[in-house]
């Protein structure tokens, strides 16, 4: 049996005085590509947040390989997993291959430069995420689209077992979408990486992802196979429209059109 890179028990987060996530107890297994579902404001971040370390937990414990969140030092996180969110913050004047590079950091010396080893990963993490080209540009000058290319090969090259990203194509135009999605499935079936990421392109989820977590109002909702969990049923009952299941002739695989929606539902989308 699959021992699980990462586990909720409980997880409980308040912001602000409100209850975003309400005892959340589930687990992400190895060598799997997750993505989180949910509405808007349903608890998607803030518990791949939470997972990640960015967060304080309010009570319930996560566990990274048996080991508490709580007891890791940063270094150590670093070394496990890393973490694309949703704003990169890249306001400053460092270069493309600069903020790649800082990727690297777990894994270098304190007194020593960039290894050769160091520099080849790079290289190809900006290769793969078609950033090469703009190695020597400064962060500040680029497209949110470009900056967030950025973001994900410097996860990519901290050479972590674990990979969590919030919204990481949302930004981008629809060919670097299906590259950055195709590269990250690849790490999971090639590389036994396991990839939990937010997404909301339903057929995205299921033309990429192995397994579903599906958050509404701060709940659980399911965590399983995603060709099992994702029904028209559950689309309907977590996000309040009408979407009917058709399969792939090419690849055989399940995708959701839309379905007519009531008039209750429209009315309450103007």
């Amino acid at each position: 049996m699959l021992k699980p890179v990462i586990q909720a028990h409980n997880l409980s987060i308040t912001l602000d005085g409100k209850q975003i996530l309400k005892h959340i107890s589930t687990a992400v297994l190895p060598g799997q590509f997750y993505a989180i579902l949910g509405p808007n404001g349903s608890g998607k971040s803030t518990f791949l947040k939470s997972i990640s370390g960015l967060l304080p937990i309010g009570s319930g414990t996560v566990m990274h390989g048996g080991t508490d969140l709580l007891r890791l030092s940063a270094k150590e996180l670093a070394k496990n997993q890393a973490l694309v969110p949703q704003n990169n913050g890249m306001s400053f004047d460092f270069s493309a291959y600069e903020v790649v590079m800082m990727g690297r950091t777990p894994h270098m010396s304190r007194f020593y430069g960039p290894a050769r080893e160091d520099k080849k990963r790079v290289e190809e993490a900006m290769l793969k995420t078609g950033i090469w080209s703009l190695r020597r540009q400064s962060v500040r000058t680029m497209s949110g689209g470009e900056k967030q290319r950025v973001a994900i090969a410097r996860a990519l090259v901290q050479d972590t077992l674990v990979i969590l990203l919030d919204e990481p194509v949302s930004q981008l135009d629809l060919y670097h979408q299906i590259s950055i999605l195709s590269l990250l499935k690849e790490l999971c079936e090639k590389r036994k990486k396991t990839v939990v990421t937010v997404i909301h392109d339903i057929n995205q989820v299921m033309e990429y992802a192995d397994r579903v977590i599906v958050f509404k109002e701060g709940r659980l909702v399911a965590n399983g196979a995603t060709d099992k969990v994702i029904s028209s049923a559950l689309i309907r009952k977590v996000f309040d429209v009408n979407m009917e299941r058709m399969i792939n002739d090419n690849t055989g695989k399940p995708f959701f059109i839309s379905a007519p929606q009531s008039e209750v539902q429209v009315a309450g989308l103007v």
